[in-house]
């Protein structure tokens, strides 16, 4: 089964709008046991799990075709959150999610400035 372009393009956005805030000044990202806790730009806090746990990253709507070109869009085949598990590695920075069908590693890594 094929994933489309809506997790690329959620993906693609989230290291766009990482590059736009580093290009203009500090992005701090804290890691822990539970993923990434804060993060926060300029001094200004744009996730905060301690305060608003459903800020974590989210996979949403995904459009995904079996082998034959037929749209799978139910349960696990639809909706990112709909996963059965998922972990984290403290260590390397990776969340990845398992579905029925695959699984999905999201990674983060800064460097100075930098957010990908």
């Amino acid at each position: 089964m094929v994933l489309r372009s809506s997790l690329y393009a959620t993906v693609l956005t989230c290291l766009v709008l990482a590059s736009f805030a580093n290009a203009e000044g500090r992005l701090q990202v804290t890691y822990s046991n539970k993923g990434l806790p804060q993060l926060s730009y300029k001094g200004v806090v744009l996730e905060d799990l301690n305060r608003f746990p459903d800020d974590t990253l989210h996979i949403f709507h995904m459009k995904m075709t079996d082998s034959s070109g037929t749209l799978r869009s139910s349960g696990q085949y639809g909706w990112g959150e709909n996963n059965s598990c998922r972990a984290w590695e403290l260590i390397n920075h990776i969340w990845t999610y398992h579905f029925v069908w695959g699984s999905i590693r999201v990674g983060f890594s800064q460097h100075d400035d930098s957010w990908t």
